[in-house]
């Protein structure tokens, strides 16, 4: 049983949700890269760009010696020591675990300019283009055993936006090229939860949870829920609910009556719970 995390000041202040343990592999280390020799850049610099080798991310082709190397400072914008624009070729040889078998996979890639797009095996599964928010590639259910990741990165203009923006100019920030946050495979159950957000009702004494769980097949679920108090870890409240799911995204709404359970929040007792969601 998994369980979502959701700390709250209990009808007084809803924090922000708070994502649930889920199996995780960190991607960041040594990975083979391949430049486009055709991208312009590389062509009118030959015998000055390097183009393939190996590179530690999260990182830049630019930190890493990639791409031409500049000589002395462009007019009125930002020089890195080393430039590229166009697409780069990011690989490595992962191993899906055993028992991740029949569990859904994504590829979570925090700061990346500008699209990505994820091949497995050489069969193109995902494809995200986004500035200011994590690339979040879903990969579906992915055989257990050892598979090629490779990751193809492109920094060119994917849509016209103009050139003095502040995520995508070289006034600003520079067009680096690479993967520079986390970068982490995920695992999911078939069924689980895409988001909940929690209403303190003062007046009614209870709890509205409204949300999503997400189902690759048609089944019946129970969805379970604790109130745990933070400063005693003690349990004040449990239940559960039967919810009908298709195969899909389903959306759910639930009434958790507190009836004098749970105490209010004050300055002078300022009791804080924790609650637990469970499929």
């Amino acid at each position: 049983m998994k369980y979502r995390i959701i700390p709250c000041l209990f009808l007084i202040l809803c924090v922000p949700l708070k994502s649930f343990a889920q199996d995780m592999i960190d991607l960041s280390g040594l990975w083979e890269v391949e430049l486009d020799t055709l991208s312009e850049e590389v062509f009118l610099q030959t015998g000055l760009s390097k183009t393939t080798g190996t590179i530690n991310l999260p990182g830049s082709l630019a930190e890493n010696g990639f791409g031409y190397k500049t000589t002395g400072s462009d007019y009125g914008i930002l020089t890195p020591e080393y430039k590229y624009i166009g697409k780069a070729g990011y690989i490595k040889q992962i191993e899906i675990p055993t028992d991740w078998k029949h569990k859904q996979i994504e590829i979570f890639l925090e700061r990346v300019l500008w699209e990505s797009r994820v091949f497995m095996d050489g069969i193109e599964l995902s494809k995200q283009d986004a500035l200011g928010t994590p690339h979040v590639h879903k990969l579906g259910a992915i055989a257990p055993g050892k598979h090629e990741l490779r990751i193809l990165v492109d920094n060119a203009m994917i849509h016209n936006i103009g050139d003095k923006g502040h995520a995508y100019g070289e006034y600003t920030q520079s067009i680096w090229h690479g993967i520079v946050g986390r970068m982490e495979l995920k695992a999911k159950d078939a069924t689980s939860f895409l988001r909940t957000n929690i209403y303190p009702d003062i007046e009614k004494e209870q709890i509205d949870l409204k949300g999503s769980i997400t189902s690759q097949i048609a089944v019946s679920c129970i969805i379970e829920y604790k109130v745990v108090s933070v400063d005693s870890d003690e349990t004040v409240l449990t239940g559960s609910f039967l919810k009908e799911l298709k195969q899909g995204e389903n959306n759910y709404e639930i009434e958790i009556a507190t009836e004098g359970k749970l105490e209010k929040w004050s300055e002078f007792n300022p009791e804080v719970y924790t609650l637990k969601l469970g499929l």
